[in-house]
């Protein structure tokens, strides 16, 4: 299942994303272009397991990422000036 936007107006100027749930598997893949115009000071991302697994990992562009809250289903990500790609296993 994929889930896209591209695009779209915020604040900060223009966002998008792509996110492509291989769920059953364990993991969801996402694709994030941040706004550039304005970066905000924190994106925060979150991506609930259908099953309600906590996350077990995460990997940004990658490389390892923690700064996470797997209760809140949250990954907190710094401004980007490109895309960033994420790798969350269940």
């Amino acid at each position: 299942m994929t889930v896209r936007c591209q695009n779209a107006p915020t604040n900060f100027g223009k966002a998008g994303y792509r996110i492509d749930s291989a769920a059953k598997r364990g993991a969801i893949e996402a694709a994030i272009d941040p706004p550039t115009v304005r970066p905000p000071r924190r994106i925060v991302l979150r991506l609930r397991h259908p099953h309600e697994k906590p996350i077990e990992s995460v990997t940004v562009n990658g490389k390892p990422h923690e700064d996470l809250d797997p209760k809140a289903e949250t990954i907190r990500l710094d401004p980007a000036p490109k895309r960033l790609t994420l790798r969350v296993v269940y």
